[in-house]
């Protein structure tokens, strides 16, 4: 499923969501785990290496990867995935965690 961008800006510009209770926390870090499984497993199978999966996805070529962007991605890679593993996502690499190309 596609979205607005608005939590994506929200992350970016530092505001970070609000993350809830430590369990719901877990469950989300679970997901993020499982999720980051089926991409290694489907990415590789579909491209060389990250670099390249990463300049297919950057449909927008400004070097960065935007929610809808990742959402398309896992999209072409039949991963599921939903805005709070994405926004995760968003959120680590904002804290230096994330790859940059």
């Amino acid at each position: 499923e596609v979205f607005e961008n608005t939590q994506h800006e929200r992350v970016i510009k530092g505001s970070r969501p609000q993350t809830g209770s430590s369990e719901a926390s877990s469950v989300l870090e679970a997901r993020l785990v499982q999720f980051q499984k089926s991409f290694q497993d489907k990415n590789s199978a579909k491209y060389h290496n990250l670099q390249e999966a990463f300049r297919h996805s950057d449909t927008n070529k400004n070097g960065s990867l935007g929610a809808e962007e990742i959402a398309h991605a896992m999209k072409s890679l039949d991963i599921p995935i939903d805005k709070a593993v994405i926004n995760r996502l968003l959120e680590r690499a904002v804290d230096g965690e994330g790859l940059s190309f």
